[in-house]
């Protein structure tokens, strides 16, 4: 006579936890995925500004407090025109 077997699966260590669908991941990964990816952002902000208060401590020293806020400003605007001027080519092209 042929047996047949009788196979269980072991339930998973979050099974009993309500929302734990097969193939989710438990809820605090999503918690961890965003407090590093805030980490990695705010590195990130911290660097560019310490260079923009390293460049103003310099030029402040030196008087020239004046200058600094020009180039600022002018890179600034530069960029964002840059932007506009990229957004609205490719929402014209690809919309």
């Amino acid at each position: 006579m042929i047996e047949k077997r009788i196979t269980t699966d072991r339930p998973g260590p979050f099974a009993d936890k309500k929302g734990s669908a097969p193939g989710k991941h438990p809820p605090f990964r999503h918690l961890l995925s965003f407090v590093i990816a805030a980490a990695v952002i705010l590195i990130v902000v911290l660097g560019i500004i310490t260079g923009y208060v390293e460049k103003w401590l310099w030029m402040r020293q030196l008087d020239y407090t004046g200058i600094f806020w020009t180039l600022l400003s002018v890179q600034w605007a530069m960029f964002c025109l840059a932007f506009v001027f990229a957004f609205l080519y490719l929402w014209l092209n690809l919309g």
